[in-house]
């Protein structure tokens, strides 16, 4: 008998803890009653040798749980394997599609940022060449003093003042030098309200659509990366 605990005792700890569940036990006792033996099982032992023990037969429950552990892992490995295989099939068939989505993306950006510039200079609105950099400045935050410098008074609440303010964002925003950016800043400020919110409204539906083409691009070279790493594995 053990000393202060008992092999249940033990067994029981063993169990319960994180780290040493795994580990196999055989329990090796004087107590060869079928109780006793359905009680060990149930603890959790992977085995029961009632004493006296034969060193052979030891030896041998002991390797055929090493031998069960050993073909447990593998199998373990040939489901995670397989549960690879299989997301990996899924991903080369959602490759395909997001192929498919992000061409027609792109092919539709492309058309709709030649009719930007069309639109643009039909309707007089300045630097109709500098209309895509601009509106890639709506889908930029800038807290930069240069912001300062585009914008109306702050209790300026009507609609003109909101089209300029948000305009003034996006051309402080926007991949221009500086001086591009004032004389674009002068001519805005010198439109209509017709127009300013003509350029305001055209602005963000297109700048809308190229954040969603932005987004489509990113997913689709996340899913072959993901893809390309699966096939590695």
């Amino acid at each position: 008998m053990m000393p202060e605990v008992s092999g249940e005792d033990v067994l029981k700890e063993l169990r319960n803890s994180e780290q040493l569940r795994d580990i196999p036990v055989i329990l090796v006792t004087a107590r060869a009653s079928d109780t006793d033996r359905i009680l060990g099982i149930q603890l959790g032992a992977d085995d029961y040798l009632a004493k006296p023990i034969q060193i052979e037969e030891l030896l041998a429950r002991v390797s055929n749980i090493l031998v069960r552990i050993d073909l447990s892992r593998l199998r373990e490995r040939m489901e995670a394997r397989e549960k690879i295989l299989f997301m990996a099939r899924l991903l080369d068939r959602l490759s395909d599609e997001m192929r498919s989505i992000n061409q027609i993306f792109q092919n539709g950006f492309e058309e709709t940022k030649a009719n930007l510039t069309t639109i643009w200079k039909a309707l007089a609105l300045p630097h109709e060449t500098r209309a895509h950099e601009l509106c890639v400045g709506f889908n930029q935050e800038n807290t930069s003093e240069r912001f300062k410098l585009f914008k109306v008074a702050e209790d300026d609440s009507s609609g003109y003042g909101q089209n300029l303010n948000r305009l003034g964002a996006a051309i402080a925003a926007a991949p221009f030098d500086e001086q591009v950016q004032h004389e674009l800043w002068r001519e805005v400020k010198g439109l209509d309200p017709l127009r300013l919110q003509l350029m305001d409204a055209i602005s963000n539906i297109y700048a809308r659509m190229l954040r969603v083409y932005t987004e489509s691009e990113r997913s689709y070279e996340l899913t072959t990366y993901i893809l390309s790493y699966s096939k590695e594995q």
